[in-house]
């Protein structure tokens, strides 16, 4: 067993592993270690972020309700896999 020790400032609610090709299908133990006393979280704050994906959704085109949702899935599928 390794250990993969890294720090990193938290932006967003991911965190983005540096060649994770190596560690995938692998069993691992992730610790979070944070020096500061935690914050409550409050409804508030994830009606916010609710609010901020749906301006983010606004701006995006709509999709015709007769387009074949499941079949483009499908061909996308095959041609990645």
């Amino acid at each position: 067993m390794y250990a993969i020790e890294f720090e990193a400032d938290i932006t967003g609610k991911y965190l983005e592993l540096k060649e994770w090709q190596s560690l995938l299908n692998k069993h691992a133990r992730v610790i979070i270690l944070v020096d500061e006393v935690p914050q409550a979280h409050t409804a508030s704050d994830d009606l916010t972020e609710f609010r901020t994906l749906q301006a983010t959704r606004e701006k995006k085109p709509e999709i015709a309700k007769d387009m074949a949702v499941e079949s483009m899935e499908d061909d996308i599928n095959n041609d990645v896999f």
